[in-house]
């Protein structure tokens, strides 16, 4: 029952994890292509 229970907070944290990280990486890739493109004009 402890261990099923510790199971799914631990799916869900993952999940929102996720849901954050994603976001994040394109927001950073996007910014760093955008700095790049700047610095070469």
């Amino acid at each position: 029952m402890v261990d099923k229970k510790m199971m799914e907070i631990g799916e869900v944290s993952e999940y929102r994890f996720l849901i954050y990280l994603i976001p994040t990486l394109v927001l950073f890739f996007y910014f760093y292509i955008y700095a790049k493109a700047k610095l070469k004009v």
